[in-house]
């Protein structure tokens, strides 16, 4: 009997001896499986998290610390917990342009420390809330010149959180 080797009665008779119940056996592998499913779930949180700080803040001249790039980023998942629309935070050496592809819903800002400029980009209903509030007018205008100007003088990344705080308190 190639196919179908003859049992071993005797090391099957020991190994029954010594296993372990059903009712032990179930709740571990219960305990198991959802243990592995808690690690990789949060395995994959933190991922998916590093990952969007990544894609939400960029910085070109590569003045920013890390422990700045935390600190901001901190900043970027509390704006976009509160207020539910992505943020995106470019620092450039020249020009400030936007990114080719962007979602409509998307909170952009750009700063370009050197030329002392700033973009602030946003979404259509946060623009239009802005507009209807009690808000003076042209105050995306005014937060844009004074992110600038304080780029330019300063740490860009304290001005970023300032005006990320600004925003937060305009819109509400």
């Amino acid at each position: 009997m190639f196919f179908f080797p003859r049992r071993n009665k005797e090391a099957e008779k020991i190994a029954r001896a010594h296993m372990r119940p059903a009712w032990v056996r179930l709740p571990l592998m219960l305990i198991f499986f959802i243990g592995m499913g808690t690690l990789v779930s949060f395995h994959f949180e933190r991922r998916l998290e590093f990952l969007e700080s990544k894609s939400s803040f960029w910085d070109e001249t590569g003045r920013v610390s890390d422990t700045e790039h935390s600190r901001l980023n901190r900043h970027i998942r509390r704006f976009r917990g509160a207020w539910g629309m992505p943020v995106i935070i470019h620092i450039r050496k020249d020009t400030v342009l936007l990114p080719e592809k962007m979602n409509p819903n998307t909170l952009f800002i750009g700063v370009s420390p050197t030329r002392g400029d700033a973009v602030i980009l946003l979404p259509p209903l946060a623009s239009r809330a802005l507009k209807a509030g009690d808000a003076q007018p042209g105050i995306r205008h005014g937060m844009e010149r004074e992110l600038g100007l304080c780029a330019r003088d300063g740490n860009p990344v304290s001005c970023l959180e300032n005006t990320l705080s600004q925003l937060d308190s305009v819109l509400q």
